[in-house]
């Protein structure tokens, strides 16, 4: 099962064929913030809020994410989508509401 904003990033991202594969559950909605929503997928997860739209996570800035503490975490929900920089030993950035992780 997949729909809403969850969908439409997903399918931008080119479904199974993106860096997340297959999903693995149904989006899980109202998460403690209003109008929130996770959907997991075989490599990562996409996270929605009403207000920073749907962003996809995964590899390690997800694992460090998750450490973290998610989206109850200092650094709030994704608000961008994860860039790898290969010319610089593949450092990868993903931009959150108030802050971000570069590994």
């Amino acid at each position: 099962e997949n729909y809403g904003p969850i969908r439409e990033r997903y399918l931008q991202m080119g479904s199974i064929d993106s860096e997340l594969g297959f999903p693995t559950a149904s989006p899980k909605c109202n998460i403690g913030h209003d109008g929130a929503c996770v959907q997991g997928f075989q490599k990562g997860a996409i996270i929605y809020g009403k207000n920073t739209g749907a962003w996809e996570n995964y590899g390690p800035i997800r694992e460090r994410y998750l450490q973290m503490g998610s989206i109850d975490s200092e650094l709030g929900f994704p608000i961008s989508n994860i860039n790898c920089d290969l010319t610089n030993g593949e450092l990868c950035t993903q931009i959150f509401e108030k802050g971000q992780l570069s590994l």
